[in-house]
């Protein structure tokens, strides 16, 4: 019998006590601050990483080396895995999926998949999760891979970050649409539409904004399917508490929930005070 392995990295918002949990492979970022670098996770810890950030005039965050993940293969196989598929972030936001494929092709003994989530954050996460339980139902590899492809449409995320400073430095907003944001003092309510983050709507203040993030996800969650849940932000303990008062009944109703503070990876591009949801449908 194949030993099947998933793996999912950092940018997932997984950290390694939700790996252990689900029975996944977690590989970390690489994070600069200033002239500093870190491991994800193994370094740094995500309240290090906050209460440091605010510092900082330099934040990069980097793929791992192809060295890194051809160890992490040889490891695997020196364990008799035979199967290994990786989850990863939307392709149009980073090489990860890239460095996969071009590091699989060293190791010819591993039947190797990528499922690109067309995510991030903690979408990706749930759709890990969701691998898992099919992997325990006794789905085979095949089975699980195709299944995560049809299923893609049904993760869905939605965020409010209090500053887009960050996601434009990192490039992954438009700086235009930013900057006007930023100068009309503009909280936008972000998703991932078609693997790219987009604006679903431009509010002004902080209550507003939070009241329109609720009133999506309850749109999102209003058909009855059933689903996996989570939320998460960015240095924003009070926000949280609001997020999960407003949403304890969607938070019970959910067949799967975690909470998380982004991972440093995350908070390098979503920057503090950040809030928001994933969803992701099981039927």
């Amino acid at each position: 019998m194949p030993t099947f392995k998933i793996v999912l990295d950092s940018s997932s918002n997984f950290d390694f006590e939700l790996a252990k949990k689900y029975d996944i492979e977690l590989i970390p970022y690489n994070i600069q601050m200033d002239e500093k670098h870190y491991k994800d996770l193994v370094d740094i810890t995500s309240r290090e990483f906050f209460q440091k950030m605010g510092a900082c005039h330099t934040l990069k965050t980097a793929i791992p080396s192809p060295q890194k993940i051809g160890d992490f293969l040889t490891d695997l196989e020196s364990k008799g895995v035979t199967q290994v598929l990786f989850i990863t972030t939307s392709q149009k936001l980073t090489g990860m999926q890239d460095l996969v494929h071009l590091v699989a092709r060293s190791h010819p003994t591993l039947e190797i998949a990528v499922v690109d989530s067309r995510q991030a954050g903690a979408t990706v996460g749930l759709i890990g999760i969701y691998a898992d339980k099919l992997r325990s139902e006794g789905k085979d590899f095949n089975t699980v891979v195709d299944t995560l492809n049809r299923k893609l449409p049904d993760a869905s995320i939605h965020a409010l970050f209090r500053t887009l400073e960050y996601v434009i430095r990192g490039g992954r907003l438009s700086k235009v649409k930013g900057a006007i944001g930023m100068m009309l003092k503009i909280q936008p309510v972000l998703t991932i539409s078609d693997g790219e983050i987009t604006i679903t709507e431009k509010m002004r203040g902080i209550k507003r904004s939070r009241k329109q993030l609720i009133t999506n996800i309850r749109k999102k969650i209003a058909s009855g399917r059933p689903y996996y849940f989570a939320l998460f932000s960015g240095d924003n303990e009070e926000e949280l508490a609001i997020l999960k008062t407003e949403l304890d009944d969607v938070i019970a109703k959910a067949d799967v929930y975690f909470e998380k503070e982004f991972t440093p990876v995350l908070g390098v591009h979503g920057g503090p005070n950040a809030i928001g949801a994933s969803v992701f449908f099981t039927d």
